[in-house]
This record gives structure tokens, C-alpha cells and sequence, in this order.
């Protein structure tokens, strides 16, 4: 990036917490409190004063800003290397690389962090890492850019780079600046492609929808043989309730497309609600037993298994069954 294309990006300073507004709303899709807080309490503490300055006070002590308490509207959040000394994990981090400060450094830690959320932290609680730097490398980068990638996949863990020079502070070209967006446009580079094909051909996938409590008469196991392209239904407590029939190849290829990301889902990412008192499904697929009930794919559901679930319909629609089920 050129000093001309870092001003023309940059605007002027206008009123406090204002400096470069039209990219805080850019990136207030991603987590407005966390972003409005570093640019109106970080950046533009001091608004007479440069974004660099402002950096510089904090560092150097001369500026105190409350990164383990509340701070002005934001949640709280771990930094580096400044702030109070604290063994709380919290799901947000801002990590600075100014002056002598290696941005090796800087990214190792906030990789060490988002490790550390995974560990602590619920899985609803907004996750965000903010690094500001004075300096950027793309072959120091290129050792982390694969981990953020995975983080961006997996976790929902959200990076924001800033440079920031004498001219103000504009945004390093990363991802999309919207987490579903970001979520779409990637696979998560972990996965053993090859791995998961082979056990979605060897191993049968089985589905099974049981009704709740007030309707456990309901209950439906597909069986699913993508290596012979077969499926099998058994409609538990219905007579004749077996059924069978093939599974057209464009249904396979959509299908392992859509539930590919199980393959290297972390223990908290295979369950969601489940109730008794409603319907409840459950998935083996790559090894792994998913567990969730209708709650999870309503409106307010979780986003993973209203895919999930879409996928799963639209694969039962597509198939096709033998002539002797009629």
C-alpha cells in the first residue's frame, strides 16, 4: 500500500470519535461496540493529536484506558502489550505493534488468545481480535494468515488489521468486512479434503428424526451409502415402513459441499438445543454425532444448523426410490 493510496483512504479529523467514520461503519456489521471503542477511545482519545500519538500515550502509560472493566459501552477485553495484568480470558482482544514492537510478536499472541477464547469462552459471546500496527510484513504475516483463516471458519473468531501512520489509519485488506459473507467465500483450509471424501464414501450416514415426547410414534432413520449412491428409510413403528432407493450424483456432490465443514467442527460446534419436549435430529457423518432439535433451525435458531438442516431436506427431496416402494 502506497503513502497515497493510505491518504486518500484516510479522512480528516472531524469531531471526537469521528476521524474515520465511514470506516467504522463499514466495520460496525462486525462488532460496532468493540470498533467504536478503539476508534473514539483509542485512536481518537485526544483528537488535536494524531492516531500514532494516541497510540504512543497509551503505551508509554500517559493515557489510561479500561481494558479489564466496562469501558464506555464496550465488553471487556484482553490487550497487548498494555493494560492491566489480568488471568481473564475474554472473547475480544486489541493487540498494538508500534516502535520496537515486533509484529510477529503481536500476531503470536493473538493467536495465543483466540486458542484461549475457544478454551473459556461461551460460544454465543461476540469474538473479535483487532491488531494495530505501524508496520506490516506479508511473509510475517503469511505464518499466521492460514490460523486466522481457520479461526474465521471455525470459531466465528473475527480479525481486523489497521495500519496506522502520521497520515490517520485505514483497514489492511483481509476478508470481507461480514462474518456469514467471510464464512461462505472460505473452506477451512484444516480439512483434509481428501480425508473427509474417503469417509464420506466408506462410511454410511445415517439421519434419524425423533418426534417429542408428545409424538415418539414419529420417528425416521435414512441410512446413507454415498459410495453406492443408495439410501434406506425405516419409518420406526409404521408398517412396511422400509424404503429404499439411489441418490442421484448432483444431490451427493451438493450435499458433501454443504456439510463438509463437519469434518474439522470442534466438540462445542456438534450440539445444539435439545429438548425432549420437541422433535430432535441427530447426524453421523465423518465420525461425528451432531445433535440439535427444531429450535435450532427457527428464525432465531443457530445459523450452522438452519444450513444444516436445509441441506438435509433438499438431499431427502433429491432422492429417488425403487419402483417396488410405490
Amino acid at each position: 500500500m502506497t503513502i497515497e493510496e493510505i491518504r486518500a483512504s484516510c479522512e480528516e479529523p472531524k469531531e471526537r470519535g469521528c476521524r474515520n467514520i465511514e470506516l467504522c461503519r463499514m466495520l460496525c456489521r462486525i462488532d460496532e461496540t468493540f470498533v467504536y471503542h478503539i476508534d473514539r477511545d483509542v485512536l481518537n482519545h485526544s483528537p488535536e493529536r494524531s492516531a500514532l500519538e494516541n497510540i504512543d500515550e497509551i503505551l508509554n502509560g500517559e493515557v489510561m484506558i479500561e481494558t479489564t472493566n466496562r469501558s464506555q459501552g464496550t465488553e471487556w477485553y484482553n490487550s497487548y502489550p498494555f493494560g492491566a495484568e489480568t488471568d481473564n480470558i475474554y472473547s475480544r482482544f486489541l493487540g498494538v505493534c508500534r516502535g520496537k514492537t515486533r509484529l510477529d510478536a503481536v500476531l503470536k499472541e493473538a493467536i495465543r488468545h483466540i486458542d484461549n477464547v475457544e478454551k473459556f469462552c461461551m460460544h454465543h459471546q461476540e469474538k473479535t481480535t483487532v491488531i494495530l500496527t505501524d508496520k506490516w510484513d506479508a511473509k510475517i504475516f503469511a505464518k499466521y494468515e492460514k490460523a486466522f483463516v481457520r479461526y474465521v471458519c471455525k470459531y466465528n473468531n473475527f480479525p481486523i488489521f489497521f495500519l496506522v501512520t502520521d497520515y490517520g489509519y485505514t483497514q489492511i485488506p483481509f476478508l470481507a468486512n461480514d462474518r456469514d459473507k467471510a464464512r461462505e467465500l472460505l473452506l477451512d483450509e484444516d480439512v483434509d479434503r481428501n480425508e473427509a471424501v474417503r469417509l464420506f464414501n466408506d462410511l454410511p450416514v445415517e439421519y434419524i428424526e425423533q418426534g417429542s415426547v408428545f409424538n415418539v410414534g414419529h420417528r425416521s432413520e435414512y441410512t446413507f451409502y454415498f459410495k453406492e449412491r443408495v439410501w434406506e428409510l425405516d419409518r420406526v413403528y409404521t408398517e412396511n415402513g422400509m424404503l429404499s432407493g439411489t441418490i442421484p450424483d448432483r444431490a451427493v456432490k451438493q450435499f458433501f459441499k454443504d456439510v463438509l465443514w463437519i469434518a474439522n467442527a470442534g466438540d462445542k460446534e456438534l450440539y445444539a438445543n435439545r429438548s425432549f419436549d420437541s422433535t430432535s435430529y441427530a447426524l453421523n457423518i465423518f465420525g461425528k454425532k451432531l445433535c440439535w432439535d427444531v429450535s435450532a433451525t427457527d428464525a432465531n435458531g443457530d445459523p450452522r444448523f438452519i444450513k444444516l438442516s436445509k441441506a438435509i431436506n433438499k438431499l431427502i427431496e433429491s432422492l429417488e426410490p425403487r419402483q417396488d416402494n410405490m
